[in-house]
């Protein structure tokens, strides 16, 4: 259910609980010290450092709570990332599917949509790159279906972005 749309009506209805209840619990659960225990970075993640090196900005728009996106950014190395950030009403911007995070990042950057992609494991993620005008990747990690969006581009890996980025010259 995590992934899925329609999350509170899951817990309403299969978990017999109301969502201003249970999130409090379960992120009490979730923090970054639980999850340093299970989580670690995918085997492609050395392609940020790449991205960096070849002098390609990159962002992140999340809808993660803010200790747990200061967690993930630190174990996919701070230095990777012009920009994180949080998709959320409580900073101010509209969650995913709605495209303000992306179009946040883009300003902040100074990168028009047509020069930008977003990549994404969810419905959401490639719902808000098709409304912020930039290609939406999909990474499907076997994780979670997409619901029967549509993405322009699947991949399995970030390695396979590799032909799809234009070249760059690093002064």
């Amino acid at each position: 259910f995590w992934y899925e749309p329609f999350r509170e009506r899951t817990i309403r209805e299969v978990f017999g609980a109301e969502p201003e209840k249970f999130w409090p619990v379960m992120n009490s659960y979730d923090t970054p010290e639980s999850r340093t225990r299970v989580a670690s970075p995918y085997d492609d993640s050395g392609f940020f450092t790449e991205l960096k090196a070849a002098g390609y900005m990159t962002g992140i728009v999340t809808g993660a709570r803010v200790n747990i996106m200061l967690y993930e950014v630190e174990m996919l190395g701070n230095d990777n990332f012009d920009i994180v950030i949080r998709a959320q009403k409580s900073s101010g911007v509209e969650p995913k599917p709605a495209p303000d995070g992306i179009l946040k990042c883009l300003r902040e950057m100074d990168v028009r949509a047509e020069d930008a992609m977003y990549v994404g494991n969810g419905s959401e993620d490639i719902d808000a790159a098709k409304a912020a005008g930039v290609l939406d990747v999909h990474i499907d990690r076997k994780e979670h279906i997409v619901n029967g969006v549509k993405p322009s581009v699947s991949i399995s890996s970030l390695y396979e972005l590799r032909p799809r980025l234009p070249p760059r010259n690093i002064p």
